[in-house]
């Protein structure tokens, strides 16, 4: 039986530490997204081809800014050696750094990782006795 909930717990955990990985992608997605929407004008990939024109590209506030460690984990957990995702953030637009953005491939296999996690997670919670769940939080899922 404690075998079981032990299961149970170190699924749980994976999907938790996954679902967070999903989150932070998501977020920076978002955060992409309201620059581009925000600042069409200025926004850019850098390390990509095509750009902005000179006067986009070189504002005097620009700040650089380093995304949180959690974000650089991503990077490592989708197993592509990648330097850390940084911006330079200012007034008038966002650059990332296309090196550090993922790719479609990464982006599914994390979607796989998370989904075959949450069946890993259900198949363990099935697995422990009912009586034994009263003292468990249930998947949530």
């Amino acid at each position: 039986m404690s075998e079981m909930i032990a299961n149970y717990t170190e699924a749980q955990r994976k999907l938790a530490q996954t679902n967070d990985e999903l989150k932070s992608l998501a977020s920076m997605f978002m955060r992409v997204g309201r620059a581009i929407l925000d600042n069409p004008g200025t926004f850019m990939f850098a390390n990509a081809n095509g750009g902005l024109p000179a006067e986009a590209s070189t504002s005097r506030d620009s700040e650089s800014a380093e995304v949180s460690e959690h974000q650089r984990l991503i990077r490592a957990k989708m197993q592509q050696p990648r330097r850390p995702l940084s911006s330079e953030m200012s007034q008038d637009g966002v650059s990332i750094n296309a090196l550090n953005w993922p790719s479609a491939d990464q982006i599914m296999k994390l979607l796989a990782r998370w989904r075959s996690e949450r069946d890993a997670a259900k198949s363990a919670w099935g697995q422990i006795d009912p009586a034994d769940r009263s003292f468990m939080k249930e998947p949530k899922l």
